[in-house]
């Protein structure tokens, strides 16, 4: 049987009030061809419309249209029932832009061959319960950007071999238990956008064979442990932009055969290590765009076949040391766009199958080779773009040996992308050695109430100090390992951590200003002292202006710097600028 469409598209014809003309001729729809039909339909004041006009070709006849795609003009009315009462033999109707408002009992009655209905972009507030009664072949119906804002119990009843829904971009206030009855084929529904609140799990009681479920951009702020319980074929459930500020023990776990959840763009602060029980099939998992701070031991234990893991933009500035446990498959970890400054020792080392590690734009300072296990060579790409980069410990790129990219522009020891790095390996590690050099002048050390400095050679022109204590901190700067005039100290946190001083030859305040709370008590601190062109400049963090300066009067080559705490203990990591 021939597979005939009638297109209605726009396009210039007679019309006449309150008349449908239609314009008949075989076209390429949608790469079938068919006999076709175009409606131009002209109804400013909506009323019934009870006349369709046109001249098919010959040899063809009414029985003979089996498609409607697109009317041009406004109905400004229910769904003229005329339309299936002309063509009984519809399969398809595709009636976007028509301002219709609504879909009654007689509306699509007659058209009982219907499988396609993309009734999308109209102005329907009202669908009849028994609607879609004697449509049970359809298949797809796309009510898309209309203004629904409840369905009938049962409506879509009758619709056992329906395979997709799609209600987004309507205002729902109300969706009914009952709603989604009957729809044992279902296999994808779409409902983003639509200001859900909450999700009933009376939904989808009817729905055991929906594979692909879209929640996006709604204001749901929880989900109870048993909402998905009857969703056991669900393949993936999208979650993304909602209010949801934290995952119950288990709220998965009846989706034993997920495998990709996205819940990006929520309020989650802290995952329950017990969220994800239930998930042993997950591939992907996006928490993007959330606000974890940390992430904590065992988050993803349970995720052992998980593929990728997407945490960017999330504001995470630490790990705890088994934040990774057990995804040992994982390929993707993209944790772009955070906060991090200090990467743990073997964090990374349960991802034995790595292929792509992103940590673009966080405040790394240092990437040390401990961060992974012992094998690197599954790794093909790795992102440090726009970090803070000052030291790269030099085995990480031995031992990565099937390294692709590297990417690391706008860093501070180095900038550029790498392509080819296996290839180009010894080229590439020559532009690098800048960075390497550093790694290997960082110094790791640690004053205990020390009278006297602990001195080390100061070979460029500043040091980025990451420091740990109670109280103030000084450093020296000097032409040799030892005290001598000239000299300069920079004292950080003095006078019980209100001020900050640079005293020149151990007597004279040169430059003094009020720093209160500078020293942050039980963390890392992370100071900025350069010494350039006469000049002795302190930074805070990574700002970009320095909060102490000083110009030298008697200028003299800094070549060692001390390290000394008076009052307390503090650890210290020392890197060159």
């Amino acid at each position: 049987m021939k597979l005939i469409f009638l297109f209605l598209s726009y396009f210039i014809s007679y019309t006449v009030a309150q008349q449908a003309i239609c314009e008949f001729g075989i076209r390429n729809v949608g790469g079938v061809i068919g006999y076709s039909c175009g409606l131009s339909v002209n109804n400013p004041e909506g009323q019934t419309i009870t006349e369709i006009g046109g001249i098919h070709l010959e040899g063809y006849t009414d029985a003979d249209v089996q498609g409607i795609l697109r009317i041009n003009g406004s109905i400004e009315t229910a769904f003229p029932a005329i339309f299936c009462q002309r063509f009984p033999n519809i399969q398809r109707a595709l009636v976007h832009g028509l301002n219709i408002t609504e879909i009654t009992d007689n509306s699509f009655s007659t058209c009982t061959s219907l499988d396609w209905l993309y009734i999308l972009s109209n102005r329907i507030s009202s669908i009849s319960q028994n609607a879609f009664a004697n449509n049970q072949n359809l298949i797809h119906i796309d009510l898309d950007n209309n203004l629904l804002s409840t369905l009938p119990e049962n409506v879509f009843g009758t619709l056992s071999n329906l395979e997709i829904l799609d209600l987004r971009n309507n205002p729902f206030v109300e969706i009914p238990s009952g709603a989604f009855n009957g729809l044992s084929s279902l296999q994808i529904l779409y409902m983003q956008n639509t200001r859900l609140t909450a999700i009933n799990p009376a939904w989808f009681s009817s729905t055991s064979n929906l594979e692909t479920l879209y929640l996006t951009n709604n204001q749901i702020s929880q989900i109870s442990p048993n909402t998905f319980n009857n969703l056991q074929n669900l393949i993936s459930l999208n979650l993304n932009g909602n209010n949801i500020g934290a995952f119950q023990a288990e709220t998965f776990s009846g989706l034993r055969n997920l495998q990709s959840l996205s819940v990006g763009g929520n309020n989650i602060s802290e995952i329950n290590k017990n969220s994800f029980v239930g998930l042993e099939n997950l591939l992907t998992l996006d928490l993007s765009g959330n606000f974890f701070s940390i992430i904590r031991n065992g988050t993803f234990r349970a995720l052992t076949n998980l593929r990728s893991l997407l945490l960017s933009n999330s504001r995470i500035n630490d790990f705890e040391i088994d934040a990774f446990d057990g995804l040992t498959n994982l390929t993707i970890l993209n944790l772009n766009f955070n906060l991090l400054e200090d990467l743990p020792a073997s964090v990374f080392a349960p991802l034995r199958n790595l292929e792509y590690c992103g940590l673009w734009s966080n405040r790394i300072k240092t990437f040390r080779r401990n961060v992974f296990g012992t094998d690197l060579s599954t790794l093909l790409t790795l992102d440090l773009d726009e970090n803070v980069v000052n030291a790269l410990e030099r085995s990480v790129f031995y031992d990565a040996t099937n390294l692709n990219r590297f990417l690391f522009s706008s860093n501070f020891c180095g900038n550029g992308i790498f392509n080819g790095f296996a290839q180009n390996r010894a080229e590439f590690m020559q532009r690098l050695e800048r960075c390497f050099r550093n790694f290997e002048l960082i110094i790791d050390t640690v004053t205990d109430n020390n009278v006297d400095y602990l001195f080390f050679r100061g070979e460029n022109p500043g040091i980025v100090a990451r420091v740990q204590a109670e109280d103030e901190i000084q450093i020296a700067l000097t032409p040799f390992n030892f005290p001598w005039s000239p000299m300069i100290e920079v004292i950080i946190g003095a006078a019980n951590n209100t001020r900050s001083i640079i005293r020149r030859n151990q007597d004279e305040d040169v430059a003094v200003v009020p720093s209160p709370g500078i020293i942050r008590r039980n963390q890392q601190n992370l100071f900025r002292i350069v010494w350039a062109n006469h000049v002795i400049l302190v930074f805070r963090e990574n700002e970009q202006w320095p909060f102490l300066v000083h110009t030298m009067i008697d200028f003299f080559n800094v070549n060692f710097y001390g390290l000394r705490t008076l009052q307390s203990r503090a650890t210290w990591s020392i890197q060159p600028v």
